[in-house]
């Protein structure tokens, strides 16, 4: 009995060390600027509507997170390229995420 009690409080203990230092490894990449270099591109579709692009050129990682912006005011104001919207998105960009911005 003493046996399985013990399996299970270091099987318990071992996944959550895993854990915490996988998670903690997995997020270097995205918490500080790590890129210099920010390429920004805009892409037109059926002749009105328009997505920013923003990425770095210099980036060797094929397979990143994409966070896709969407500006306020329910599309009677506000635009996908604001000095707001830019910034973030180069800001993001920096550290590593592809950004779509519409």
């Amino acid at each position: 009995m003493m046996n399985k009690y013990l399996r299970r409080k270091y099987g318990l203990g071992l996944l959550t060390w895993l854990l915490l230092t996988m998670s903690c490894k997995g997020q270097e990449r995205y918490i500080s600027q790590t890129l210099s270099e920010i390429h920004a591109q805009t892409l037109v579709y059926s002749d009105t509507l328009q997505l920013d692009y923003y990425s770095s050129p210099i980036d060797t990682l094929s397979s990143k997170p994409l966070l896709i912006l969407v500006h306020g005011g329910g599309f009677a104001i506000g635009k996908r390229d604001n000095p707001l919207e830019k910034s973030f998105s180069e800001e993001m960009a920096k550290r590593g995420f592809a950004v779509a911005s519409i």
